[in-house]
């Protein structure tokens, strides 16, 4: 081994550079420190898709002040983003759309495709001719989609226990007959959460409100933090910074609330009369019929007199006469005049060929439904 002797200069300069390169690291890891983190702390991706938009309006608003799905959605994953950047560090949020715009179904797939995104969620609000449904949906492609099928297990269970929403279950493509472009073509687990009926008066209050979109959006950050822990993820759910910012935010919702006010009376009362409507159709269903054959023997814009010679044929053969009246078309009423009632078709061809024989030659058979008591 050979020493070398240094001169003092020599000797400062080279311990200086030293220090000063022992210092680099701490002073660079310093330097990158809120980028490292911000970079570490996007580990997954979740693409957010607001269902419909542009001329596209989805399911349309009922009530008075709704609004259409479009916004409803769009409003919705708006919320949800704004949550997710604020309470769940390790997820980097992706939307397909930030404005009122129509987009294709196959740029929707291709955005989540193009970000190699870990969660796909498109965002929708229901419809049905039937105003008394209301409740959530979750949609998956099929069955074997595991994943899909564990993600919307996790969302259906958030969305009942933490937003108190009823559950109609998770549905594949065998359930509803047709499949859904958004979760055929995507490659990670996708599922469409059907938020809510605007067909039902209640739950479009309920989607159009402040409170009811935070509710919703907390059961998707719920839903969302059990699916990845659940595969052992680390996945941090902030909860909401302070009391001080719930009361600011509920002070913000508040205009807006008093402005649904008037529009929840509103449905209130449609929404009885529709209990109304569907008690009625529940007790038409429960009633039951039979088919009756009457032999039609006359029609006539004016009534014919009981009296009438003709009619008075059948009385002495003990065959009854009746008289139906019905509003008719723009001739105005008709009446229209039966022989008989029998429930047997054989019967009223029999009775049939008897009335024939009394001047009423253009007679024929007619069937009724008649309500069994």
């Amino acid at each position: 081994m050979r020493f070398v002797l240094l001169s003092v200069s020599q000797f400062v300069f080279w311990n200086s550079l030293f220090i000063w390169l022992l210092a680099f690291p701490i002073i660079s890891c310093y330097g990158q420190k809120s980028v490292a983190n911000t970079e570490n702390t996007k580990t997954f991706k979740v693409v957010l898709d607001a269902g419909h938009g542009g001329y596209d309006p989805g399911s349309e608003g009922k009530t008075a002040n709704c609004k259409d799905e479009k916004h409803l959605t769009l409003e919705i994953v708006k919320k949800l983003g704004q949550q997710i950047k604020a309470r769940m560090p390790e997820i980097e949020v992706v939307y397909t759309r930030r404005h009122d715009v129509y987009l294709k179904l196959e740029d929707r797939v291709g955005i989540a495709e193009e970000e190699d995104a870990d969660v796909f969620l498109s965002i929708h609000c229901n419809s049905n001719p039937k105003k008394i449904i209301y409740g959530t949906q979750m949609h998956i492609h099929s069955n074997a989609a595991h994943s899909s099928k564990k993600l919307a297990h996790h969302l259906d269970k958030a969305f009942q226990n933490v937003a108190d929403r009823k559950s109609l279950g998770i549905f594949t493509t065998k359930d509803r007959g047709f499949p859904l472009f958004v979760l055929q073509n995507t490659e990670m687990p996708s599922v469409l959460i059907e938020t809510g009926f605007l067909s039902n008066p209640e739950e479009e209050i309920f989607l159009n409100s402040p409170d009811g979109q935070t509710k919703i959006v907390e059961a998707i950050l719920h839903g969302l933090t059990s699916y990845f822990r659940a595969k052992n993820h680390k996945v941090t759910l902030l909860p909401v910074e302070s009391e001080a910012d719930e009361r600011a935010m509920a002070k913000a919702n508040s205009k807006a609330v008093k402005k649904l006010v008037a529009d929840i009376e509103e449905a209130t009362k449609r929404l009885e009369k529709v209990k109304q409507e569907a008690e009625k159709e529940e007790a038409e269903s429960k009633k039951k019929y039979k088919i009756v054959y009457r032999v039609q023997i006359s029609s006539s814009i004016a009534a014919i007199p009981s009296t009438h010679w003709d009619f008075e044929q059948l009385k002495k053969k003990k065959i009854p006469v009746e008289e139906l009246v019905t509003e008719g078309d723009a001739r105005g009423r008709r009446y229209r005049y039966f022989a008989g009632k029998t429930e047997s078709l054989e019967q009223a061809q029999q009775l049939l060929q008897e009335v024939k024989k009394y001047n009423f030659k253009d007679a024929f058979i007619t069937s009724f439904e008649q309500e069994i008591k």
